[in-house]
């Protein structure tokens, strides 16, 4: 008899059997348990979590039984390996409830979502998420949950709280009551992907905290999976989507950029998973009007549900009762009409130590110039050409000739896009 006694929720005892019948049927078209239970939720929604994963461990029973009793039959040897029967099941789009999207920061944070943060190292990126758990707290963020306190989870695998994470929370005006964080003492639980999904959204969930930091979201992974393969990305942190659509949490991963390209798309490093999988990807860097300054923009690269907007951060020093020394202080200023693709553009310029010593903004220009053209140019521009556009930036022909000395491009007739670009 099958184990009935574990269907504690809505469905009959004659229902469940026939649940179980069904699943045991097609449990080998499924990667693991979780898939099968996100299957047949979906198959048949008046089924409560609890009751999918019941049902598809008794389906795994009722398979072991089968396989002993034939094994049994056979002398021991194992039966024979069936191809399974696939079965495509769907459900009519008017049996789906439209539904609208909630932002936890309107435009940039999707609530129920998963959220990536690039930037440049040392451009402070962790202020900026401190800002943004801070004003989560305080219910000040713009969106759905204006005007309403949120609980905060940070999961922090680099940051020490005690000396950074705190501080910095501090200086935003955060309340701690409401900010809880994971990492900085030997005993603490970290998170990993994908094993610990259910777990730490049992826990989310029960805390009903509305954003999740985790920085940086690549060192989360399981031991022996690799985030430059795509499977391996995927096989982490969909499932780490699929929980923050069933807790409702805007959930922020954070990383670094790829140092070796200058279009967006292939900005995030590692895996092309990081940015296919999450519904929003932001993108951080130095205001190409304030290079040497403390402006900031983050503007969205990738936007599922939205347009792609962009907003300034000034980065400011304050003292904070208590801790010895200034804190960084990220305040979110008006909007910014740059794209992600001119923030990368222009961050290439700025690391130019060069820049820097003086030698003009008019070098600074032409390098970005020259980054543009190459990259519409897929990796290549005649010299003719270059010098033209610079010319009609406003550019000299020596000064477009030393740019492209300046960026390693090769020289002679067609200049070409080195590959090894840094920022």
């Amino acid at each position: 008899m099958l184990d009935t006694e574990t269907n504690g929720g809505s469905a009959s005892a004659d229902a469940y059997r026939a649940y179980v019948v069904e699943m045991a049927a097609e449990l080998d078209t499924y990667d693991d348990a979780a898939a099968a239970a996100a299957a047949l939720a979906a198959r048949a929604p008046e089924l409560s979590e609890g009751e999918c994963e019941a049902i598809i461990k008794a389906a795994a029973r009722r398979n072991e039984r089968a396989q002993a009793a034939s094994a049994s039959e056979r002398g021991g040897e194992p039966p024979p390996r069936a191809k399974p029967r696939r079965t495509f099941a769907a459900r009519p789009a008017s049996g789906i409830r439209a539904v609208s999207i909630e932002w936890l920061w309107q435009s940039f944070l999707p609530l129920g979502a998963l959220s990536l943060l690039y930037g440049v190292e040392g451009d402070g990126k962790s202020t900026l998420t401190m800002m943004l758990a801070a004003m989560a707290t305080r219910g000040d963020l713009p969106g759905a949950l204006d005007g309403q306190p949120a609980t905060v989870e940070i999961v922090a695998y680099e940051d020490d709280p005690a000396a950074v994470l705190v501080p910095r929370l501090l200086a935003a005006g955060a309340d701690l009551e409401r900010v809880f964080i994971h990492g900085g003492d030997a005993g603490d639980e970290m998170l990993t992907l994908p094993d610990d999904v259910a777990a730490f959204g049992r826990a989310v969930g029960a805390r009903d905290s509305k954003l999740v930091i985790i920085d940086p979201l690549p060192d989360a992974l399981r031991e022996g999976l690799k985030d430059n393969n795509n499977g391996d990305v995927r096989k982490a942190i969909v499932p780490l989507n699929r929980m923050a659509q069933e807790t409702g949490a805007a959930v922020l991963g954070v990383t670094h950029p790829n140092k070796g390209a200058t279009d967006a798309a292939n900005k995030v490093m590692g895996s092309k998973a990081w940015r296919s999988v999450p519904r929003s990807v932001l993108l951080y860097g130095r205001d190409p009007d304030d290079l040497n300054g403390p402006t900031r923009v983050v503007a969205v690269s990738k936007a599922n549900y939205a347009g792609k907007p962009a907003r300034k951060v000034k980065i400011e020093s304050v003292q904070v009762e208590g801790v010895e020394g200034s804190q960084p202080l990220a305040v979110l200023g008006g909007e910014s009409s740059y794209t992600d693709t001119d923030i990368i553009l222009a961050n290439v310029g700025a690391s130019r130590p060069a820049d820097a010593a003086g030698r003009g903004g008019q070098s600074a220009s032409a390098e970005r110039l020259l980054y543009r053209l190459l990259e519409d140019g897929g990796g290549q521009i005649e010299a003719k050409d270059a010098f033209a556009a610079g010319d009609a930036a406003g550019l000299s022909k020596s000064t477009v000739q030393r740019a492209r000395a300046d960026i390693g491009a090769t020289g002679g007739r067609i200049w070409t896009l080195p590959t090894g670009l840094k920022l």
